[in-house]
C-alpha cells in the first residue's frame, strides 16, 4: 500500500499556479476594463437624452425655454437669464456649443457634436425629423 506523507503544496507548485492565474488576469483585465467604460459612457449618453426630454416638458409646461451650454465634458442650463443647472460628464465630451429649447419645447438639432467625429442622436419627439 502506498502512503503519501506530503502535506501541501511546494514552492514551485505555488509559484506556477501564481503565474498562470496573473496570465488570466493581465488577458482578461482590459477587456474588462474597455467594457466598463463603454458602459459608463452609455449610461452618460442615455442620462443626456433623460435630461433634455426633461427639460422639454419643463419648457412646455413654464412656456418658457432654456438654453443649453456643451463645453467638453460640462453642460450648463439656463432658464431665461437664470443658472437652472449644471451637470459634468466624465466620459462624454462635447463641442462647444449652444442649444435652444423653445418654450413648446421643441429642438432645433437631434444631434449633439461630440469631440472625435462622433454625434449623439437624441431619442425625443420633440425635435425636427429629416425629410426622406
Amino acid at each position: 500500500m502506498l502512503v503519501f506523507k506530503q502535506q501541501g503544496m511546494s514552492l514551485t507548485e505555488l509559484l506556477v499556479v501564481m503565474a498562470i492565474i496573473g496570465m488570466a488576469v493581465a488577458l482578461v483585465s482590459p477587456v474588462t476594463v474597455s467594457m466598463m467604460d463603454k458602459r459608463k459612457k452609455n449610461l452618460e449618453q442615455q442620462e443626456v437624452n433623460t435630461l433634455i426630454a426633461t427639460l422639454q416638458r419643463k419648457a412646455q409646461w413654464a412656456n418658457q425655454g432654456f438654453e443649453l451650454t456643451l463645453n467638453k465634458g460640462s453642460m450648463r442650463v439656463l432658464q431665461g437669464n437664470k443658472p437652472y443647472m449644471s451637470k459634468s460628464f466624465e466620459h462624454l465630451q462635447f463641442k462647444q456649443s449652444k442649444l435652444a429649447i423653445s418654450s413648446s419645447g421643441y429642438l432645433p438639432t437631434c444631434s449633439l457634436k461630440l469631440e472625435q467625429q462622433q454625434s449623439l442622436d437624441l431619442k425625443t419627439d420633440l425635435c425636427p425629423r429629416e425629410s426622406k
